[in-house]
C-alpha cells in the first residue's frame, strides 16, 4: 500500500531527511521518543493506515522506557477514536526487555523480534476477517 503525498509529508515532520516516509515508514535510529509519539498518533488517526507495526532498535541516543511511555500515551489518547491493531517489536538489551514487559502490561502486544510482531499482526488480521465473514453470514457476532 502506497501512502499518499499528504500523509508522507506529515510523517516526514517526525524523522530526519534521510528517513523513509513511504510504506514502511522508517524514522531511523535518530528518532526520539517524541518522534515515536507523533508517528504512532498520526498512524492511529489516519483511516488510510489499517494497522501498525512499531519496531524499535535500541541505540545509544534513545531511552527505550521513554519510547514505551510515548507509545502508550499515543495509543491511550487515540483509543476512544479507533480500534486499530498495533503491535511492537523491540530489539536490544535489558532495557528493551523491560520496555516489552511494560507495553505488554499496558495491553499492547510486544515482541522481541520483528518476525514475531508481523506474525502476531497477521493472526490479528485473519481473526478480524473471519469475524467479519461470520457476522455477514450469521448476523451479529
Amino acid at each position: 500500500m502506497k501512502l499518499d503525498r499528504r500523509l508522507r509529508d506529515e510523517f516526514r515532520k517526525f524523522g530526519p531527511y534521510f528517513g523513509s516516509f513511504n510504506n514502511p515508514i522508517d524514522l531511523t535510529g535518530m528518532a526520539t521518543d517524541e518522534s515515536y509519539y507523533e508517528a504512532v498518533r498520526l498512524a492511529m488517526e489516519e483511516d488510510e493506515i489499517p494497522s501498525i507495526i512499531t519496531i524499535y532498535c535500541q541505540t545509544a541516543n534513545t531511552d527505550p522506557t521513554l519510547i514505551a511511555s510515548k507509545i502508550i500515551k499515543a495509543i491511550t489518547e487515540m483509543k476512544p477514536k479507533t480500534r486499530k491493531p498495533i503491535v511492537f517489536a523491540g530489539i536490544g538489551g535489558v532495557e528493551v526487555e523491560k520496555t516489552i514487559r511494560r507495553l505488554d502490561e499496558a495491553g499492547i502486544p510486544a515482541y522481541r523480534t520483528p518476525e514475531e510482531a508481523v506474525s502476531a499482526m497477521a493472526a490479528l488480521m485473519r481473526y478480524h476477517r473471519a469475524k467479519r465473514r461470520l457476522k455477514l453470514v450469521l448476523g451479529k457476532v
